[in-house]
């Protein structure tokens, strides 16, 4: 099963709460994946998981910056700290992605690295155990949290907050399954299988994250995952992979869905499908790897803040958003003034009213003109144009503007002077 096509065809779909790992759907067993929430702004809270990060190069930054500001616990396994440090991330993006911890037996994380981060409030945490990996040591350690979390409260109270909520369910989101040395990857997908059976553990899914693809492993039985295809979620492509055995399969919601179809190394193995449903159902008869395409590419974000740099310099060379928000703060307070004394003072004869619809347009404006300068600000911060024109005065002009007192509670005002 394969294609080469490449153009991926947009669905309309919701990231959906997958908080509730199983359903059942006619006395069937069904297992429920969100592989999209990493790849969401509201995830984390309504389905909270933590992360790993292994000492593989992180090639995704965006991707990366993604999945940790959503997460609830952010560990690094040994030399993780280290490519993280490399990244010589902005303050804003250092405080929303902390690392709480540093787990393994240290010997790649880098003197300097350690120091630093202990500094900021990290916990380093040696685990000199020879016979498990540093992944398996960061996962041990989260699970030690969630099994007392009260003996960990200095750790990360939001952690605890996660452990009461969810009862103890979370999943956890693997950055750098697959970069480095190709016995690492398949270590990596080795543990997939080896957790997935572990007694006791309080995590409830892995998932492992690279720079173009997250896998996870499907359970025996019915499996439904939620595949909204769009350019800030997940691409169509992907693959059923029987690592571990033979498997039958059966599929709905792909290009090419098979019916009780073999699938084994040696034989035939099911890539390049593609998703073509806001959700994919997948029974097997074995444990198979699933693999799922990141929308959004390595390099892909960089030419995206670059078109959006030329954007900004034609609309500084076409309009002034300064004078735009000006003008629409006016015409949200006027809106204000006008529905406040048509409601409250009719006495003094007919005004023009204003409906709440429309000053919830009006209002919106505003706030979009706003949000539109901000972003001018952030983005080419050193273009002084923009500093001419988005300077705090203008700013402050606004929020008068908005705080100025309605001719309605003036007149009022007026009267209580009188009596």
């Amino acid at each position: 099963m394969s294609s080469t096509r490449s153009g991926c065809q947009s669905h309309s779909a919701v990231v959906q709460n997958s908080n509730v790992k199983h359903k059942s759907t006619e006395g069937v067993q069904r297992k429920e994946w969100n592989p999209a929430k990493f790849l969401s702004r509201i995830a984390g809270l309504d389905d909270p998981y933590a992360v790993v990060i292994l000492n593989q190069p992180i090639e995704n930054v965006h991707l990366f910056l993604q999945v940790c500001r959503q997460a609830l616990y952010i560990v690094c396994a040994d030399g993780g700290a280290n490519r993280v440090k490399d990244l010589n991330l902005s303050e804003t993006d250092e405080i929303s992605c902390k690392i709480d911890a540093i787990c393994g037996d240290l010997d790649s994380l880098r003197p300097e690295v350690g120091q630093y981060y202990k500094d900021l409030g990290s916990h380093i945490i040696e685990d000199p155990d020879q016979y498990s990996t540093d992944f398996t040591k960061c996962l041990k350690h989260i699970n030690n949290i969630a099994t007392a979390p009260s003996r960990h409260s200095d750790e990360k109270p939001r952690f605890e907050w996660m452990i009461r909520s969810s009862a103890g369910t979370f999943d956890v989101a693997v950055i750098g399954g697959f970069g480095g040395r190709a016995d690492q990857a398949f270590s990596q997908m080795h543990h997939l299988y080896s957790a997935s059976d572990e007694k006791g553990k309080h995590y409830n899914d892995i998932y492992l994250i690279g720079a173009e693809s997250i896998v996870f492993l499907l359970h025996k039985g019915l499996n439904r995952i939620q595949t909204p295809v769009a350019p800030k979620f997940l691409g169509e492509c992907i693959g059923i992979i029987p690592i571990a055995r033979p498997s039958i399969i059966t599929t709905r919601g792909l290009e090419w869905d098979v019916d009780k179809w073999p699938t084994e190394f040696g034989t035939q193995i099911s890539t390049s499908n593609h998703i073509r449903a806001s959700h994919v159902e997948i029974e097997s008869s074995e444990k198979v790897l699933f693999t799922i395409e990141i929308a959004q590419k390595p390099g892909q974000e960089k030419a995206h803040h670059r078109a959006k740099r030329r954007k900004i310099s034609h609309d500084l060379d076409n309009s002034n958003p300064a004078a735009e928000l000006v003008e629409a703060a006016n015409t949200l307070s006027t809106g204000m003034e006008s529905s406040s004394t048509s409601s409250k003072n009719q006495s003094n004869g007919p005004v023009p009213s204003v409906s709440s619809a429309d000053i919830a347009k009006r209002l919106d404006r505003v706030e979009n003109l706003l949000d539109r300068m901000v972003t001018m600000y952030e983005e080419t911060s050193e273009n002084q144009q923009i500093e001419s024109k988005a300077n705090a005065t203008v700013l402050q002009t606004v929020l008068e503007l908005l705080r100025k007192p309605s001719k309605k509670e003036e007149m009022d005002k007026a009267r209580l002077a009188e009596s």
